[in-house]
């Protein structure tokens, strides 16, 4: 039976249609991206911290088991969801927050396992890890020395959750790489833009939520989202100089991109309704 325009136009349509996939790099607010297409995609249509099934497509082959959800999110590297074909199923978006934000945001997660938050997640961390969690409990932020301790890279487990993470997840050729991406200091801007050419969109949370507000969709207290963490490390200038040369390449990456424009289209049409028949959305609205 032959195909009628009508049909063959579907097909097309369907073959070019996309879900969203965030890669989402830990400690950017991610949970609250997460929270946002659930309320206004459905919990049906959307699946987050998806790793584990990413890194069993990546080592064992086979379907990925997420497919058909309108929005995904892990905490996977670029390198992976390649290496899955998620591009080949999904449209990929990801978000930067200012990196000693995030490092601090980062310390007060871990930090919960030290005043009896969520224990049950500890259990599950490796020694390596573990270990780098106990010894949160004795720094200081207010002292330089406790600072300059914590900094030291003197292990894999703060090497990985403290050494310019946002890079690595984005650029590294390998999952868990944290040498191979050094060439980011060389690369020019319009070097570095090329290199994320196969992403929807990459924004820092700034541009985020000014795109997100708007275009009138309310944005969550993070606090809201994902409140089991501490408070007791803070942006001192302690902390600050210490770890400023660990997130350099983090730091060059986000003012690149603080610097830009980049395009929600992917995102908004997903969670802003169609416009009414007959009406079109003006550009940049």
């Amino acid at each position: 039976m032959a195909q009628t325009e009508d049909s063959m136009a579907a097909g097309a349509q369907d073959e070019r249609y996309k879900g969203l996939f965030f890669l989402h790099i830990p400690k950017t607010a991610g949970s609250f991206v997460a929270q946002l297409f659930a309320e206004r995609m459905g919990q049906e249509a959307c699946i987050a911290f998806q790793e584990r099934e990413v890194q069993h497509a990546v080592s064992k082959g086979g379907p990925l088991s997420f497919l058909g959800r309108g929005f995904v999110s892990a905490h996977s590297p670029m390198a992976s969801l390649r290496r899955a074909g998620v591009h080949r199923h999904y449209e990929i978006f990801t978000v930067l927050r200012d990196p000693v934000d995030r490092l601090v945001s980062h310390l007060n997660w871990m930090d919960r396992f030290n005043h009896g938050i969520d224990l049950h997640s500890f259990a599950a961390l490796k020694p390596g890890m573990k270990e780098l969690v106990r010894t949160l409990a004795r720094y200081d932020p207010d002292s330089a020395a406790d600072m300059r301790q914590l900094f030291l890279l003197d292990g894999l487990a703060k090497a990985r959750m403290f050494y310019n993470i946002q890079a690595t997840m984005l650029f590294a050729p390998r999952s868990g790489d944290i040498l191979a991406y050094v060439d980011l200091e060389r690369l020019t801007p319009v070097q570095v833009q090329r290199r994320l050419a196969g992403l929807a969109f990459c924004a820092t949370l700034e541009q985020f939520k000014t795109g997100l507000g708007a275009a009138g969709i309310a944005i969550p207290e993070e606090a809201r989202v994902n409140g089991g963490k501490t408070r007791r490390f803070r942006r001192t200038p302690q902390l600050e100089a210490a770890c400023r040369r660990y997130v350099a390449l983090d730091q060059r990456l986000y003012d690149l991109i603080a610097a830009g424009q980049p395009e929600f289209a992917p995102l908004l049409q997903r969670l802003l309704p169609p416009p009414a028949p007959g009406l079109r959305l003006a550009a940049g609205a």
